[in-house]
């Protein structure tokens, strides 16, 4: 980050900013196939020196988890609200097999940095454990949870380059494509209702 950056970001224009940040591990390069970490830490400090609030999102992967403990620790000594982001998008099972985790270790991962919240004297909010605990919570004093409805709240959309419009979590339903139909139908349309009917299939089975 430049002078120039810092002094734009400080003007406001952007409400929220986010930084995507493993902390350990090796897998995040320039363009030259380096390690962009050092670079990534000192343009995190700018932030923080010029009290630019920002977000982080850390993904939780095969050669991150050994340090999810430290991850959690790393941002809570930062005062950095974050969250702790299961790896999940793959273009093929290979890649899948090299840094995907399974039920229980995904899991472990989050109970540890469970407890390390629970430990810390910061107590710097992590999500999704800040959800799970409001959930929990709101269980607890039998108010209704606030669950998420996709055919009313959906709020994101995967636009690829061909103009093929999906949702963040399943590529593999195309609801359309937006340069051969309005966002409207595409929104309306019969994928799009197959994929939310298959979502709440999913929260009736596991969320209640």
């Amino acid at each position: 980050l430049t002078n120039r950056h810092i002094k734009f970001l400080e003007g406001g224009f952007f409400g929220d900013i986010g930084v995507s940040f493993d902390v350990y591990g090796d897998q995040r390069v320039d363009t030259k196939g380096k390690s962009s970490a050092d670079l990534v830490r000192a343009n995190m400090r700018k932030l923080i020196d010029h009290q630019i609030a920002f977000g982080a999102i850390a993904v939780l992967a095969r050669d991150t988890l050994p340090y999810i403990k430290q991850t959690y620790r790393f941002f809570d000594a930062l005062k950095v609200e974050h969250r702790i982001l299961a790896y999940y998008r793959t273009v093929g099972s290979e890649q899948t097999e090299r840094h995907g985790l399974d039920f229980d270790e995904l899991v472990g991962a989050y109970k540890a940095v469970f407890h390390e919240w629970l430990e810390s004297e910061r107590a710097t909010p992590v999500h999704p454990i800040k959800d799970l605990v409001r959930y929990a919570v709101q269980r607890i004093m039998c108010i209704d949870n606030d669950r998420y409805d996709p055919s009313t709240s959906e709020r994101v959309f995967v636009v690829d380059v061909n103009g093929d419009v999906s949702n963040v979590s399943e590529s593999e339903f195309c609801y359309g494509n937006l340069f051969h139909s309005p966002l409207r139908e595409i929104a309306e349309s019969e994928v799009r209702v197959r994929s939310i009917a298959l979502s709440q299939e999913r929260m009736q089975r596991f969320c209640y």
